[in-house]
């Protein structure tokens, strides 16, 4: 178990060319509780050239605080994860279901990403989106979102606040069996409830967007929907 540890990302590595991957990375690992943990860069976001390595510093360079392929872990008490490209990033199930409980994202780009974990239970966090002084070694990781679930049949997302996102909560391919969703609260860039767009704000502002195969979706139907929702 990790608990009341430190990870920290303070400046670039000695060799310039490489970046941090993840603080914490877990591959076929069971039954790990993490609590009490910091994972944070300090550096700054910024578009400017860094005259070490010749290029800004990429959001999408800035790292991971735990990143799972195929584990079992809980983060059960009060983990805080600063200015990360990804707060926690899950791929694979192993043994039981992941948790992540009661922790704080603050200005990462992407707070939560689970994929194929079924049960999986985000619950209880406060999740804020980092949108400024950002630019990408691939452009095509400039999506930001509180949180993603992805092919994860019966989920729990619950009681977590998010804020400054574009999208709040990515639901795709979450299957036939009935997830839940509830008590959680999206609010927009400069508070706006809702992401709901006022005055010369974007309209791509959205609290949750349900993609993909879905518990409402009915094989064989003439509209594939059926009363059940997420």
């Amino acid at each position: 178990n990790i608990y009341d540890c430190t990870f920290t990302t303070t400046r670039l590595l000695n060799d310039n060319s490489i970046f941090p991957d993840a603080h914490i990375c877990m591959d076929n690992v069971s039954g790990i509780q993490i609590g009490g943990c910091t994972f944070e860069n300090t550096m700054s976001y910024s578009t400017t050239v860094l005259p070490d390595i010749g290029t800004p510093y990429y959001t999408d360079c800035r790292g991971i605080g735990i990143k799972t392929n195929m584990s079992y872990f809980n983060t059960y008490s009060a983990n805080n994860f600063k200015k990360l490209y990804y707060g926690v990033y899950v791929n694979g199930f192993y043994s039981s279901s992941v948790k992540i409980l009661n922790s704080t994202f603050t200005n990462n780009y992407r707070g939560i990403y689970v994929n194929s974990n079924p049960g999986c239970k985000i619950k209880g966090n406060d999740i804020s989106i980092h949108k400024t002084g950002t630019i990408f070694l691939n452009p095509d990781n400039d999506v930001d979102f509180g949180a993603y679930i992805e092919s994860c049949s019966t989920f729990t997302f619950e009681e977590n606040t998010i804020s400054n996102a574009t999208t709040g909560l990515y639901v795709y391919n979450s299957g036939s069996s009935a997830n839940t969703v509830k008590y959680n609260t999206f609010i927009g860039e400069t508070n706006h409830i809702g992401f709901q767009p006022i005055g010369p704000l974007p309209s791509t502002y959205n609290a949750i967007i349900v993609t993909g195969v879905n518990s409402n979706h009915v094989n064989g139907s003439s509209n594939t929907t059926g009363d059940i929702g997420l």
